[in-house]
Parts: C-alpha cells; sequence; structure tokens
C-alpha cells in the first residue's frame, strides 16, 4: 500500500492534486462526476501553468540579463527579485 502512494505522490502536483481535488468535492457533497471534472480543471491548470512558466522563463532569459545589464550594471539578475 505504501508503495502505491509513493509512486502517485512521485507523479507530481499535476497528477495529486486533481485526485486530492475530486476526494475533496466529493467529501462536500458534489457528485463524483462534477468532483472529478473539477479535479481534472485543477490538474490541467497545474500543467499548462508550468508550460507557461517554463515558456517566459526560456524565450525571455536572455533579453532580460541584457536589460538587467544595462540599467544595473552592478547587479545580477537574480538580486533584481530582491528588494531588500
Amino acid at each position: 500500500m505504501e508503495q502505491v502512494f509513493s509512486y502517485i505522490i512521485a507523479l507530481g502536483a499535476s497528477v495529486m492534486m486533481p485526485i486530492i481535488f475530486t476526494i475533496i468535492g466529493m467529501c462536500i457533497g458534489m457528485k463524483f462526476g462534477k468532483a472529478l471534472k473539477s479535479g481534472l480543471f485543477v490538474g490541467v491548470g497545474f500543467v499548462g501553468l508550468g508550460v507557461v512558466t517554463a515558456l517566459l522563463t526560456t524565450n525571455f532569459d536572455t533579453p532580460l540579463k541584457a536589460i538587467s545589464d544595462l540599467y544595473f550594471p552592478t547587479r545580477r539578475s537574480s538580486d533584481l527579485v530582491s528588494t531588500s
């Protein structure tokens, strides 16, 4: 039983969250079909968010480094996130 849970957890958030949301939906009184649909929407949202984040970080990495070198020559790109 432990191997089954560890396998499901190892699949990541895009698999775990739909399962969790389906269970929570059924616990609050939703029908199984509607709870499953809501859980799948959450899973698709996680996958879409990951794809968009990956695309933005790979495509805008070089221009953002050039802009940071232009306006903040003494700082690295990672320092721009910190405001303190």
